[in-house]
């Protein structure tokens, strides 16, 4: 029985010159890509938001790539999702019916309409719908400025105080002390209001022995 006889192995001058080739292949197409998108971002309507963040992220990953640190299998998977969104970004943000495409001996893009064959370097007025009226204005309304709420933990601004007359409390009658009630000594007595004198009384004189005896 025959048997299928194994290729015969690669000498490694050639596997090297191989990698060369491809190495040489996805460095061209990286200063494509990013060629492109300097020019994209000069060549309005674009986002620029997003066409500054692919230019950066392939930059980096080219970088990782040429330093070893990114895998060559890696890095191509990269470089195809970039040629992807590049291709998102020159289909957006045009009319309707206009393409932009890119032109290699200018190395610039060129904005063209299949339908009437028309090509230009920029888009011209007319590819763009016809803008909206602008509405009238509406007359401003005064508003009332309502009394700000006071928020807890700020200070509260200063209002004026108007001063209100004070009213005069009667006063109240004081309670006498247990020693002015009963008082004490000579003291409650001089307090107390003195008797009017008595008329002394008639003290009949005894009379002496010899009266006696004479009335006798």
């Amino acid at each position: 029985a025959s048997h299928a006889t194994p290729p015969p192995p690669q000498i490694p001058f050639l596997a090297q010159k191989k990698k060369k080739k491809k190495n040489r292949t996805k460095k061209k197409k990286t200063e494509q890509v990013l060629g492109k998108l300097s020019v994209l971002s000069r060549t309005p309507p674009v986002d620029l938001l997003k066409v500054a963040y692919l230019s950066a992220t392939l930059t980096a990953r080219t970088d990782d790539w040429r330093s070893g640190a990114l895998a060559e299998f890696h890095y191509g998977g990269k470089l195809g999702e970039a040629c992807s969104e590049l291709e998102k970004l020159e289909a957006s943000g045009i009319p309707a019916g206009w393409v932009r495409s890119w032109e290699v001996r200018e190395r610039r893009y060129y904005f063209a309409k299949p339908e009437t064959g028309e090509t230009a370097w920029s888009l011209p007025p007319s590819a763009f719908p016809p803008s909206l009226p602008t509405p009238e204005p509406i007359p401003a309304q005064p508003i009332t400025a309502q009394p700000a709420r006071p928020v807890r933990g700020q200070p509260v601004s200063a209002r004026p105080i108007t001063a209100q007359p004070q009213q005069q409390a009667a006063p109240k009658p004081r309670r006498p002390s247990k020693q002015s009630r009963f008082g004490s000594g000579a003291a409650a007595i001089a307090a107390e209001p003195s008797a009017p004198p008595r008329p002394p009384a008639q003290i009949a004189k005894r009379p002496t022995t010899a009266a006696a005896a004479a009335d006798a």
